[in-house]
């Protein structure tokens, strides 16, 4: 389904920056040749569009947010693991 899906919309693509093109010109060769071009550029903008957002995206997961530290200092508070009394410290003396 999704090759069937991705071959209509090329064409729904193609035949629109034909019409376009036509229609602001008047030429079917113009026409033809945009509509053979534009969608290759589309693509390659596409792909470089990918790789700059998984790089973002990369970014993003690695970094924790600041609301997920404060939650986890706010746990290990309640635990005791930031005032002395961590249950792996020895007790003093």
């Amino acid at each position: 389904m999704t090759q069937k899906k991705t071959f209509t919309f090329a064409l729904v693509h193609m035949t629109v920056a034909f019409g376009v093109v036509w229609a602001l010109t008047g030429s079917m060769a113009l026409g033809g040749l945009v509509a053979l071009i534009e969608p290759a550029c589309q693509t390659v903008a596409y792909f470089c569009h990918e790789k700059v957002w998984e790089r973002f995206t990369r970014k993003s997961a690695r970094a924790p947010s600041l609301v997920k530290v404060q939650q986890m200092t706010e746990r290990c508070n309640r635990a005791g693991s930031f005032n002395g009394k961590s249950q792996y410290s020895q007790p003093s003396q």
